[in-house]
């Protein structure tokens, strides 16, 4: 077997491979798919979304967690991803979170059947799936960094309340002459 022998079956990548930053966001599904990692760390959920818009925005800032800059939120056109590892406890939840409002099915209906329809095939049976991310820092049980992302259906009404919300956190950080949250910063 030659080292390019599975190079007419490989996708063509979606994006840089970057994660997403803090911040709410509307984007759009370019694909979910499942795989499995070339590193042996097991099989993986990678759900690769375009920013369509930043909802609610936060500055770049230091961690608290290691004092690394991180970045500022995405912005329109960005294209990012989450990752999910199957060989942690929290993949189900993490995986049924994503499926409850990029299918429209109750957490009850969603199942393994709905997964691997989800995430089989070329990624693409969600493609163009619109939803709202909120992609939030928090520590892992080992203090380290962890990006949590939390999906759900956007409507005209809570995409307004988002805008007002960022609106509002943008005019406090002017007005205040704040470039970076405070948590954390020196």
């Amino acid at each position: 077997m030659g080292v390019f022998d599975n190079l007419d079956k490989a996708p063509m990548p979606i994006g840089s491979g970057s994660y997403w930053g803090e911040g709410v966001y509307l984007v759009e599904v370019d694909r979910a798919r499942h795989g499995q990692s070339s590193q042996g760390k097991g099989d993986f959920v990678a759900i690769e979304a375009t920013c369509l818009e930043t909802l609610v925005a936060y500055p770049a800032r230091k961690s608290w967690i290691d004092g690394r800059r991180l970045p500022a939120s995405n912005r329109p056109g960005d294209r990012c991803s989450q990752l999910i590892m199957m060989r942690h406890l929290s993949a189900p939840s993490n995986i049924k979170g994503f499926l409850v409002p990029a299918t429209g099915l109750e957490p009850d209906q969603v199942n393994a059947t709905v997964a691997k329809n989800a995430f089989g095939g070329d990624g693409t049976e969600l493609k163009g799936t619109k939803l709202l991310l909120r992609a939030v820092l928090i520590k892992t049980k080992e203090g380290k960094p962890f990006t949590k992302h939390e999906w759900a259906v956007p409507t005209d009404d809570n995409i307004a309340k988002l805008r007002e919300l960022g609106q509002q956190a943008v005019s406090k950080a002017v007005s205040s002459g704040a470039t970076e949250d405070a948590e954390g910063v020196e």
